[in-house]
């Protein structure tokens, strides 16, 4: 049997422990966590949601496109004026579902991929899921 010196031992086990530990820098910081990116997302939905239902209590329709709550002197929602719409922890645009026929407004967060479906990060959040909570 061969003797080994400890150094030769230890040094895949450093090379191995160094890789996990840059693994999980690399993994870490690629973006906001989860639990962050959705609670910014449920902020987000919700405060778009009342510029929303101010402007159609104000002109008696929901607007056909987002970009009608910001327009100049006409900043919606009234309680926390914003020159421009927030976007999403990626920095995607939220989507919006104009309601017609009876259905209601709906949001949408395409999630970290920026395309429908998708798990974990790359889920997609929607308002009408929140509101049945």
């Amino acid at each position: 049997m061969r003797n080994t010196p400890r150094s030769e031992t230890r040094a895949p086990l450093a090379r191995l422990l160094f890789a996990g530990a840059c693994a999980l820098l690399a993994s870490c910081s690629g973006g906001p966590s989860q639990t962050d990116a959705t609670s910014q997302i449920r902020r987000d939905l919700r405060h778009i949601e009342l510029g929303l239902k101010q402007y159609a209590g104000d002109k008696g329709k929901y607007p056909s496109a987002l970009s009608d709550l910001v327009q100049p002197g006409a900043i919606y929602p009234r309680t926390e004026p914003r020159p421009e719409l927030p976007r999403d922890p990626w920095g995607n645009d939220y989507l919006y579902v104009a309601p017609s026929g009876g259905d209601r407004l709906n949001l949408i967060c395409l999630g970290e991929d920026a395309q429908p479906g998708g798990d974990g990060p790359a889920a997609d959040i929607e308002l009408a899921a929140l509101s049945r909570r």
